[in-house]
């Protein structure tokens, strides 16, 4: 608790200065009278009280005419001299700097202390001061946690998302409005073809500090993404002087830069949204900020303000090939940052199972792994889809934040079985959105030690049609994740050559997963002969790139056992079990390793 000292220095030009026949150890306030406040205050700095003076002329406080919400100067000086103070206790000297015949007589306040302008502006600086402060804090105490990025330095998501909670909070009390920015880059692609890493970061590294020049001291920014900033910007509450400050953002970070010899002009685009006009808490003032960014790139112009009626009609002629959003999406993206904040999402583990010939040429099989699947039951609406919520987690940047939660989740789950010997690995689904993030490896190396947990018995599935044209961050995060030792699976194999062609560039990948319910739509039946031949070259290939081959979808006995004289190496599908809650996991797994029995 800090105590804040304020002194009133009036003006009176009838009464004798005593000052100057006082002693040095203490003064009487009261007798500091007949002088400016400049001449008071330089006295009591010199002889007792260092304290910074602040000038509460008329001129000062903003005009005869201003209104109580209006800024001033003072304001500016009050948040200067409350910054110059540490300690428990800060005293403000509060005066005129006029002095004179000039000056106003005695009780006569209005004209150079107006105490209801005075007490507003003070107020508001001291409120102002107060979340500053608290956010200095903050940032301190999350920074000795780890959460700072990586590269620039710059606060992480989880650091900006508690400042803006902060802020937010501040709003709902009656403190400052503010904006948040979201703040997106790209380069051209045929300028970044070759790019080495360290060249792409330097490139990063120059925005960074670009950004960070053009801030004041109660603004911030954080690294929330690849190729993603944030900024929060305190007290600036109107539309029009964001968008000049967006704009300014913009105009900055686009300017050329130069690396390994070439000139790179940064496409920036900037999306603004304001609490409490656009959210009235911390996620959804982050979402809107990000869907005005989005409307931002789309339209072609470096800033846009966050308008819902245009972020829900604009979605299906924006991405005319991608899924149409889910219904009620604005109402769900919120709902999906409760739910993430709350730990509402539940897994289930469905088994994958190593297929082998038995001693009499039978089907033989043993526990491979458990592949992790999301559950979300909503308190309100129930049970939602994973096909619903995913791509709401993508559109709305909080895929990497559900996919941590889920790793930690399935990890913690899986330590006490694996110790048992029952479950030899996991396997979680990421999402094609998390291969540009660059601090993904650096987060799932955490995970896995807080959990010790061993990496080769993780494995990460990609769907191939997401690595049909792999950008260079892509190929830097699934090597980190290789040298860590986590394993990569490709889901969906067989959907398209794009996705062999960038195997070839990957290079090693453990398993190539094969949806038999696709191939049972495109050859009639899986275990046709136009099946057959379609999966063996699916298992040739897979060979040639030294993986294994896993078919999914399997649903009787019959089917596993043709798969296994095929060359298939694993399978997964309900002919051992539909996915399972945790909790029945430990019974599956010690009742099928007695009996091994499949459904026929």
């Amino acid at each position: 608790m800090k105590t804040l000292r304020i002194v009133i220095l009036e003006e009176d030009t009838d009464t004798p200065a005593a000052l100057r026949a006082g002693g040095h150890g203490s003064l009487d306030l009261r007798s500091l009278e007949g002088l400016s406040g400049t001449d008071v205050a330089s006295l009591l700095r010199e002889r007792s009280m260092p304290a910074p003076f602040v000038d509460t002329s008329t001129d000062s406080l903003g005009g005869a005419h201003s209104g109580l919400g209006a800024s001033s100067d003072f304001e500016h000086e009050l948040r200067s001299a409350l910054q110059s103070q540490a300690g428990p206790t800060m005293t403000l000297l509060l005066g005129s700097s006029e002095s004179g015949p000039d000056s106003a007589p005695r009780g006569s306040h209005a004209a150079s202390l107006p105490f209801e302008r005075l007490n507003a502006s003070l107020m508001r600086a001291l409120r102002r001061h107060e979340l500053e402060a608290a956010l200095v804090e903050s940032e301190t105490r999350l920074r000795r946690i780890g959460l700072a990025d990586r590269l620039t330095g710059l606060p992480s998501r989880e650091l900006f998302l508690d400042r803006l909670e902060q802020a937010a909070s501040a709003v709902m009390r009656g403190g400052y409005a503010f904006a948040t920015l979201m703040v997106g880059f790209e380069w051209p692609a045929n300028l970044t073809d070759g790019l080495s890493t360290s060249s792409a970061d330097s490139l990063i590294e120059t925005l960074s500090r670009r950004l960070q020049r053009l801030g004041r001291r109660s603004d911030s920014y954080a690294r929330i993404g690849g190729h993603t900033f944030a900024a929060l910007l305190l007290g600036n509450n109107s539309v029009g002087g964001s968008t000049s400050m967006a704009h300014k953002i913009a105009e900055q970070l686009a300017r050329p830069l130069m690396v390994d010899g070439r000139s790179m002009d940064p496409i920036v685009s900037v999306g603004v949204a304001l609490c409490p006009q656009h959210g009235t808490d911390a996620r959804s003032v982050l979402l809107h900020a990000q869907a005005a960014m989005e409307q931002a790139q789309h339209s072609r112009h470096p800033v846009a303000v966050y308008d819902a009626r245009y972020h829900r009609s604009s979605h299906a002629a924006l991405h005319p090939d991608a899924a149409a959003m889910p219904p009620g999406d604005e109402a769900l993206a919120p709902l999906l940052a409760e739910a993430l904040e709350r730990r509402q999402f539940t897994l289930a583990f469905q088994p994958v199972v190593d297929l082998k010939a038995g001693p009499d040429g039978s089907l033989d099989w043993t526990l491979r792994r458990l592949e992790v699947l999301a559950r979300w039951h909503s308190p309100a609406h129930g049970h939602i889809a994973p096909a619903v919520f995913i791509p709401v987690a993508e559109h709305h940047a909080l895929i990497g934040q559900l996919t941590d939660q889920l790793l930690d989740q399935a990890l913690s789950a899986a330590t006490p079985w694996r110790s048992q010997t029952l479950v030899p690995a996991i396997s979680l689904n990421l999402s094609a959105h998390l291969l540009d993030d660059p601090d993904l490896p650096d987060r799932v190396q955490s995970a896995l030690q807080a959990h010790k947990w061993p990496a080769g018995a993780l494995m990460l599935e990609v769907s191939a049609s997401a690595l049909a044209q792999p950008s260079q961050q892509a190929h830097d995060v699934l090597a980190r994740l290789g040298q860590l030792g986590v394993r990569l699976v490709l889901d969906d194999f067989g959907s398209g050559l794009g996705a062999y062609l960038a195997l070839a560039e990957l290079g090693s990948l453990a398993e190539l997963k094969i949806d038999l319910r696709a191939l049972r739509r495109n050859a009639g039946s899986a275990r046709s002969d136009r099946g057959a031949a379609v999966l063996r070259s699916l298992i040739t290939l897979a060979q040639g790139l030294g993986a294994e081959v896993i078919a999914k979808g399997v649903e009787d006995a019959g089917t596993a056992a043709w798969l296994q004289q095929l060359g298939c190496h694993a399978a997964q599908g309900h002919a051992w079990s539909r996915p399972l809650p945790a909790e029945q996991v430990r019974a599956w797994c010690t009742a099928q390793a007695a009996t091994r029995q499949l459904r026929h």
